[in-house]
């Protein structure tokens, strides 16, 4: 009896309306009928229905299948019974159920009859629209969601953007955009009405009337936080400067606002302008004084920079605030005062760290790192062996760590011996396998190269960068090269916008001969990212173009950037005599 408890409980309360023909209201002290100031508003006039035993069978057919997990079974039920009941309960259930089941045609059907049983509902009528719009019926959608926002009033411009939501699972985004236009014609003085326009005009590749419906929501409500941050979405997939621009102003426009001066701030962060996002980071955090996420940016921002007393500042105030990983904090607290030398401070920091925290493996690494500097690599592997893991993957981290060292500290073989041995027992591990292939490479052993990274992407076929760096290794050595451009392209579709990645494509493409399009390839490259190989390689593509000239100038400007980096000064020796 108690599974069919809430089967029972609906049939009762059919039973009890089938005589409700009106609603009761409360009676006055005098005896007159009135409401009292807690009465319930007026239910819908259900219809009148006996309660059969067909009724209460398919009742408990519906609810006893859905606790069972059979949602196609039930919602098959309960369609049934709301065409045969025309319960706008029984009708909300159906409907519930046929969504649930992902059964669009009986959704359909079933938010219909809610609808109708009960007019006034603006939920059924909400429903019944989405469902349709989800099917990609527009045409039968629109009128009637077009009555629902005519009874909407004060609420008009909310349930737009309620419609808005409905659209986005739309598959069919123009036949989108082209349905919110109809609907949203007689109220393009609201605000909300144009982002609504302009998120589905974005939605269907028309930037220029995204950006038109947006800039008139923000000259609607000009300190309008969504519209001002939609405008510099869209104004980011053009220009990020231009939109960085914008959302500095609208910083200004609207100085309390939180989001767009999180917006601000990362965008200035996302450039590389790492003092001027600190500048912004540190408004917010006198704005928002208990958000930690705020103040944790602020100190890393300022660790960045270099500025390691504003970093311990920010930091020791988020350990304050309502942030959540404290000891991720602790972890960077410890980095910070490892950086300017207080190697006590730092240890104190990462020892404060609880075991079972995603900060502990970290902490441990970089407890070692401080014994490296004051034993020596002896004692730095021993305190790592010493570490207590408590899965594969944590005992993988910690070789990882060890082989680090080794490799760091110039012991190439070391470093390649260790992960070697791990592989044995650890060999389902992706990212030792990877790390195998990277200190066989620095070896010179391409046929372990090839054999580690091949294993690596059987394990995870959508690691981009082993791809790549097999297509790089063949392409460094010179070695079958149209081999190399495969791997390097399929590294690419997984990852089209990494610098390396496109780095690797430049050179292969240099080695190839193509040398304009190996040009074009580093330069993007380096737009990315202005990493010292990248220049290394560019200059050398220069070179060859006979543009000896600029690739000086612009190996100098690298070593400006990085003063003794050896990439640049073997390529300068090498290019430039």
């Amino acid at each position: 009896m108690p599974r069919h408890l809430s089967a029972f409980l609906i049939a009762t309360a059919l039973a009890g309306c089938a005589s409700a023909a009106k609603p009761v209201h409360p009676t006055l002290a005098d005896g007159t009928p009135g409401k009292s100031a807690n009465s319930i508003e007026p239910q819908p006039q259900l219809p009148a229905q006996a309660l059969t035993r067909d009724i209460l069978f398919k009742l408990l057919v519906g609810e006893v299948a859905g606790q069972r997990g059979e949602i196609g079974l039930a919602a098959e039920a309960y369609a049934d019974l709301a065409k045969t009941t025309r319960d706008p309960r029984v009708a909300k259930r159906a409907t519930e159920a046929a969504m649930y089941a992902q059964n669009p045609e009986m959704a359909i059907r079933a938010s219909r009859i809610w609808m109708e049983a009960d007019p006034g509902d603006e939920a059924a009528a909400q429903t019944h629209a989405s469902v349709l719009l989800s099917a990609g019926e527009f045409e039968a959608a629109e009128p009637v969601m077009a009555d629902v926002l005519k009874r909407q009033g004060s609420r008009t411009g909310a349930a737009l953007l309620q419609v808005g939501a409905m659209l986005n699972r739309s598959g069919d985004r123009t036949a989108a955009l082209a349905f919110a236009q109809r609907l949203a014609a007689p109220y393009l003085k609201l605000p909300e009405a144009n982002l609504l326009l302009a998120q589905m005009a974005f939605n269907a590749g028309d930037g220029d009337l995204a950006l038109r419906h947006g800039q008139s929501a923000v000259e609607l409500r000009r300190d309008w936080e969504p519209a001002l941050l939609f405008v510099a979405q869209v104004t980011a997939s053009r220009d990020p400067t231009a939109a960085m621009q914008y959302l500095g102003a609208a910083s200004k426009r609207v100085p309390g606002s939180r989001a767009v001066g999180l917006a601000y701030a990362r965008a200035l962060a996302g450039s590389s302008q790492y003092p001027a996002a600190l500048v912004e980071f540190k408004r917010l955090a006198k704005l928002h004084p208990n958000d930690g996420e705020i103040r944790v940016t602020a100190g890393a921002l300022a660790s960045q920079v270099g500025d390691a007393a504003t970093a311990s500042e920010y930091l020791r105030m988020a350990l304050e605030s309502d942030y959540a990983e404290k000891d991720s904090v602790r972890l960077m607290l410890g980095q910070v005062e490892a950086e300017r030398g207080d190697s006590a401070a730092a240890l104190r920091w990462y020892e404060s760290i609880q075991a079972g925290s995603t900060a502990y493996m970290p902490a441990q690494v970089s407890i070692a790192r401080l014994v490296l500097k004051q034993s020596g690599l002896d004692a730095a592997r021993e305190r790592l062996r010493a570490v207590r893991a408590d899965t594969p993957l944590e005992q993988v981290q910690l070789i990882l760590s060890e082989a680090a060292l080794l490799r760091e500290s110039g012991d190439d073989r070391a470093a390649f011996e260790v992960l070697d041995a791990a592989t044995r027992d650890y060999a389902g591990i992706a990212d030792l396998w990877y790390d195998h292939g990277m200190a066989a490479e620095r070896l010179d052993m391409l046929d372990v190269v090839e054999t580690s990274l091949r294993k690596v992407i059987e394990l995870k076929p959508d690691h981009a960068h082993a791809y790549n760096a097999l297509g790089f290794s063949l392409a460094d050595r010179n070695v079958r090269l149209l081999e190399a451009r495969g791997y390097i392209e399929q590294a690419l579709q997984l990852q089209p916008e990494d610098p390396y990645i496109i780095d690797s494509l430049g050179w292969v493409q240099y080695r190839l001969g193509e040398l304009e399009e190996a040009e074009k390839t580093l330069r993007r490259a380096m737009s990315i990212k202005d990493d010292p190989e990248v220049v290394a390689h560019l200059a050398e593509v220069l070179v060859k173009r006979g543009k000896a000239d600029e690739a000086g100038k612009l190996i100098a400007g690298g070593l400006r950037k990085n003063p003794g980096n050896s990439v640049l000064q073997a390529a300068q020796s090498r290019l430039l005599p």
